[in-house]
């Protein structure tokens, strides 16, 4: 281990967290390489290590990064599947409340490490080499000066609970304000007390670099199962508080018995340089680094696979949809994910045929579809043959939905999170276990929005395609004997007659001849109609078939594709594989979507009605340059649009955070519901006898009132009318 591969967020301060952690081992003679970053830009790690790789000796790259970075993610991903001589460390920063957005970095690192003991119990429990290393305090810069510390309590903690009550209360003797890099040296040696006060019930760097410089800190109560109670001593080294009442108490006490606070302070700073100096910390990273044999560990492997249920209506037929989530299933790694797929009863035989074909590691779950039209004209889907059970017992991490809109489908219902990418834009889903919608076009993700959908729940991202295949098969010579000499225009469809399109045939009507052909793959048994009510001479219409093989043969028979939608497109990865293949496309406006204009980029070739559309097939007909530069533009496009590893990997990356999120809450907050329960039976027994004066005043006050009320009534109504005879017989 000879060289460190510093990846962090630069920021402008001559100081930071991670510069000040990569000097440390500069200082110690390491070759540091900084690859830093201002702004993430896809597979930025990659690239820059793929100039500086050594391939014949083993590097260390050390990753900090707060919060969800997708881009990130998959670059983790990549550099753990192609740089086998590279140790990959990542800094889980801010945990607790960033653990969800860490399952990459967990499961994707050689070696992880978190400040929060909780989360590092939760990431050993999956079997993950993760370690508790708690915050630190830069020696170099946060260390006791010995400046004359006012008799003031400072804070950086700005704007969080208690800050304004405190300024009111304490005046010119609570300083908050927000300082940046090492000028929180000088803002905390010149504090006796320093307020902390941790929102997410976290261990705070704060605590550490405060502590480092003397000041006496004092910070909120945590749970013990935090560890900070095992560093630092209560009223020894650190003060802790329960509520506000307790903290203006115990900062009052500190502002009058100054000595007592500066004793405190010394303890803790004495603390923080033998246990949680950066030094102690970088001695035990290396140490674990150490451990790890690069040679053996090839394989991610987690405890308990993350289970997702995965359900797209008619999985096996050939719509993109359909498509997309079998694609997926088959790039997922198999040593983390256990896939589940509902499978309607009449395509079981398909599917267990796919599975054998694939080699996938996949649960068929069979079901007995009925579809019922709701009011909103979206099709309602209801389960037979015991789904409901069948779903409890498999209990998914969760499960991966394609709908149409809001009532589609109950699953939705059952409890479980779900992330769920929507194909038509016929509603938003507000159900509060939905993780995250993934939308497939920049279009479908402005329409979500703008009806409603929670933007941090959202997130636009590619389908993924099959891969190329480059061979022809027997399908493919059977195309191109059908084909002839003639020039092809056509397409391939699911066979389907709701997104029927009567615009291509209507078109290449106008400009066919002797020479030319309309060829589909599956397909409405509509466009087979419509082209004997034209009388188009060579129409052939091929049996639909989910294998890709078969897909990419009949899409290389084609001298244009000639795109047709009653809807209109979302995500067209039947537009996508034409491209790929260097095919010119022409399509035309849809009733709803329009994601096919965003897929070619090219207006001129996306029209509105049959004769421009007659017009651009002609162009293309007859002009083979056009044609040429045409198919080179749309192959170059779709290669900077589409990246099948990075496709993958971003949904991984999705897949991994969100499944995780269930069992995350379950480990974090287990017991949680009991300490709960007994501290609210203690707050009542405290508050029954704090008012038990109160609840008897009110009752005997309830009596008099009631009384009197009685009486009065009586007397008015002349049931009594002696006042004095009432107040004798009382």
């Amino acid at each position: 281990m000879k060289r460190i591969l510093a990846a962090y967020h630069k920021v402008n301060d001559d100081w930071s967290t991670p510069r000040g952690f990569f000097q440390k081992f500069i200082d110690r003679g390491f070759e540091v390489i900084d690859l830093s970053w201002t702004e993430y830009e896809p597979l930025h790690l990659s690239n820059k290590i793929d100039k500086i790789n050594k391939k014949d000796s083993t590097d260390v790259l050390i990753i900090f990064s707060s919060g969800l970075n997708i881009n990130l993610d998959i670059d983790i991903i990549n550099i753990r599947k192609n740089y086998k001589n590279i140790i990959i460390v990542t800094e889980l920063g801010d945990e607790p409340q960033t653990v969800y957005d860490n399952g990459v970095k967990a499961v994707f690192s050689h070696l992880s490490f978190t400040p929060d003991k909780e989360c590092y119990s939760f990431w050993k429990s999956l079997g993950l080499n993760c370690i508790w290393l708690t915050h630190w305090a830069d020696d170099s810069i946060f260390y006791d000066q010995n400046k004359n510390k006012k008799t003031q309590i400072k804070t950086t903690a700005v704007g969080r609970k208690y800050t304004k009550l405190l300024s009111i209360i304490f005046k010119n003797k609570f300083i908050a304000r927000h300082v940046w890099g090492a000028e929180n040296t000088n803002f905390y040696n010149t504090a006796l007390i320093t307020f902390q006060y941790a929102r997410w019930g976290e261990i705070t760097r704060r605590i550490f670099e405060a502590g480092a410089t003397g000041s006496c800190v004092v910070t909120n109560r945590l749970d013990k199962a935090k560890g900070l109670n095992d560093i630092f001593e209560e009223n020894k080294s650190i003060i802790y508080y329960s509520n506000f009442i307790d903290l203006v108490f115990k900062l009052t006490y500190l502002l009058i018995n100054k000595n007592k606070a500066k004793n405190i302070g010394l303890a803790a700073s004495k603390i923080i340089a033998e246990r949680c100096s950066l030094n102690v910390a970088i001695d035990l990273l290396i140490a674990n680094i150490k451990k790890i044999n690069i040679n053996i560990i090839d394989d991610i492997n987690i405890n308990k696979k993350i289970k997702i249920l995965f359900y797209v209506e008619n999985p096996f037929s050939l719509g993109g949809s359909q498509k997309y989530k079998l694609n997926l299933i088959k790039k997922l790694p198999k040593n983390i994910f256990e896939c589940y797929l509902l499978t309607p009863v009449e395509q079981l035989n398909s599917a267990l045929s796919w599975v054998r074909n694939n080699n996938v590691n996949l649960n068929v779950v069979e079901y007995a579809p009925i579809r019922i039209i709701s009011v909103s004209n979206i099709a309602r889907l209801t389960f037979g043959g015991g789904i409901k059970n069948k779903v409890l017992a498999i209990s998914p991490d969760l499960i991966f939905t394609s709908s149409g809109g809001v009532p589609e489908i109950p699953l939705h219902s059952a409890g479980f999170n779900f992330i769920d990418t929507n194909h038509i834009n016929g509603g938003v889903n507000k159900l509060p276990t939905l993780v995250r919608s993934l939308l497939i076009s920049n279009e479908s993700l402005v329409k979500w929005i703008n009806l409603g959908g929670n933007v941090k729940k959202s997130a636009r991202i590619n389908s993924i395609l099959d891969p190329l295949y480059n061979e022809f098969n027997e399908f493919g010579i059977k195309v191109l004997k059908v084909k002839g000499d003639k020039f092809a225009f056509g397409f391939h469809q699911r066979a389907s007659d709701q997104i029927f399109s009567d615009i291509p045939l209507q078109a290449y009507k106008l400009i066919e001849t002797d020479k030319t052909c309309f060829l589909i793959l599956g397909g409405s048994s509509l466009y087979s109609e419509q082209a004997k009510l034209l009388k188009i001479k060579n129409f052939y219409q091929f049996p639909p078939n989910i294998n890709y093989e078969i897909v990419e043969n009949f899409l290389r028979a084609l001298d244009v594709y000639a795109h047709g939608r009653f809807c209109g497109e979302l995500w067209p990865a039947t537009i996508a594989e034409a491209m790929r293949l260097s095919i010119p496309v022409v399509t035309h406006k849809g009733k709803y979507n329009n994601g096919q204009l965003e897929m070619i980029g090219n207006p001129h070739f996306f029209v509105d009605g049959v004769h421009s559309y007659a017009e651009r097939l002609h162009e293309l007909l007859h002009d083979s340059k056009l044609r040429k530069n045409y198919g080179v533009y749309l192959h170059n496009r779709i290669v900077t649009l589409y990246d099948e590893n990075i496709s993958t990997y971003e949904h991984i990356s999705y897949l991994l955070s969100s499944g995780m999120k269930a069992r995350i809450d379950s480990y974090l907050n287990k017991g949680r519901g009991y300490k709960i329960f007994k501290r609210l039976i203690k707050i009542l027994i405290l508050y029954y006898y704090k008012y038990k004066i109160y609840i008897f005043g009110l009752y005997f006050l309830a009596k008099i009132t009631i009384r009197n009320s009685v009486k009065k009534t009586l007397i008015e109504l002349n049931i009594i009318n002696d006042k004095s005879k009432i107040n004798n017989n009382n």
